[in-house]
């Protein structure tokens, strides 16, 4: 910086000032009477000559034009592209709540237990009615989840369709309870979990049917001909014509099945027709048909409408229905799907959903949550003697599948 030594001052004190040449520019600015407006100049020899004003502005004025440069300026903003203040300005995208697609009537998965299961896991719940069932063998994803009856599992699992279940992650599973731990169609408990089940019996208007002991011949009285409905799938017809006779379907030899469908083209004489279950209940609820054979949610419906019918279960025995979850081989979320059924299998959430439904299900320490007119309904929550009578659908073999081909050809279809 520059500054005025004693032989300088002394100038200034006397109203006169003497510069020496060396200092006729300063720092780079150029020379003091290039500055305009800052002093008056007067040439003398070779020294400048200022009054002692003009001196001291323009001492001042350089000072602030050495201070100014020196000082540092901030840094300019930075300049963004649109394209990266649009990124800045909007917040990281989340990643989108996991989604569960699950084939099953909603019934059967209460909408307050799906909303706990939401709220427990942040996992968003989409079901499916499967009114028919579509192809769990097509390979595009569509279900993570499905409940289907047991007689689908041979299908599913040849076409492999099936992703293995894996029950060490389903922790509940373990408190199912026998007969239902090894299901006939997957023994080792590789591809499913069973849920719910129950029977196929037998249902009798009282205001016309007095009989004491209801059995299966009842199916083929010839006193209540006309009356007398019979479902639409082979398989049912076939199983009471067996059971008439002391069998059943899946155990039962070639003599058997030759008397049983010899009773079957007997009753033709008889049977008032074979109809969807939806038609056989409407038929029993008004009243113009008497006696069928049918599962027991449906006949609960029926009984509804009609007080006169009354369901029973043979004390022969009677073929059981079983439903079960299973996780189709092309699901998007299978861990998902476990974490579901796992939830589903708690005591009480399981007990919940068999109150709702009338319907007995397959963890045995669920009996403590259920209702009491539940557990004292002898056709809905069997004996364990009365079970011990009654058998899950099992394997057929390829002469039993020839015979109902042939005989839903013949009754079915005519």
């Amino acid at each position: 910086m520059f500054s005025l030594n004693r032989n300088t001052r002394n100038h200034v004190r006397k109203g006169r000032l003497r510069v020496p040449a060396v200092y006729r520019s300063f720092s780079g600015f150029g020379r003091a009477d290039d500055i305009p407006g800052v002093c008056r100049v007067v040439r003398k020899s070779r020294l400048l000559v200022l009054s002692p004003v003009s001196l001291l502005a323009a001492f001042v004025a350089v000072l602030i034009l050495i201070t100014g440069c020196s000082r540092q300026e901030p840094p300019p903003p930075p300049i963004y592209t649109m394209q990266e203040q649009t990124e800045e300005s909007q917040p990281a995208e989340q990643p989108a709540p996991p989604i569960l697609t699950i084939l099953c009537r909603s019934e059967y998965i209460p909408e307050a237990l799906v909303a706990d299961f939401t709220a427990q896991t942040g996992i968003t719940v989409v079901t499916a009615d499967p009114a028919d069932y579509p192809d769990l063998t097509a390979a595009d994803g569509s279900y993570d989840l499905a409940l289907v009856d047991s007689l689908w599992l041979p299908l599913l699992i040849d076409e492999g369709a099936l992703a293995e279940i894996d029950r060490p992650a389903i922790p509940n599973s373990a408190a199912i309870s026998q007969p239902f731990s090894a299901v006939p169609f997957d023994p080792d408990g590789t591809f499913c979990i069973p849920f719910l089940w129950g029977t196929f019996g037998i249902v009798v208007n009282r205001s016309v049917v007095t009989d004491t002991n209801i059995e299966w011949e009842i199916l083929f009285d010839h006193r209540f001909s006309g009356k007398i409905d019979m479902p639409d799938d082979v398989r049912l017809p076939l199983e009471a014509a067996l059971r008439s006779l002391g069998a059943s379907l899946g155990e039962a030899d070639t003599d058997a099945l030759n008397r049983a469908t010899d009773l079957l083209y007997e009753q033709r004489k008889t049977v008032r027709g074979y109809f969807q279950i939806p038609e056989i209940i409407d038929h029993l609820a008004e009243g113009s048909s008497y006696i069928s054979c049918i599962d027991n949610p449906s006949a609960f419906l029926a009984i509804k409408s009609n007080s006169a019918l009354e369901y029973i279960v043979p004390a022969s025995g009677a073929p059981l229905w079983l439903l079960v979850w299973v996780i189709p081989a092309t699901s998007e979320n299978p861990g998902d799907a476990r974490s579901f059924i796992d939830f589903f299998l708690a005591p009480g959430r399981i007990a919940a959903v068999s109150n709702a439904n009338r319907v007995a299900n397959a963890i045995v320490d669920s009996r403590p949550y259920l209702d009491d007119t539940l557990i004292n309904t002898a056709m809905i929550i069997l004996s364990d003697d009365m079970l011990a009578r009654c058998r899950l659908p099992e394997p057929i073999d390829l002469e039993t599948e020839n015979l109902m081909m042939r005989l839903r050809d013949d009754f079915m279809f005519k």
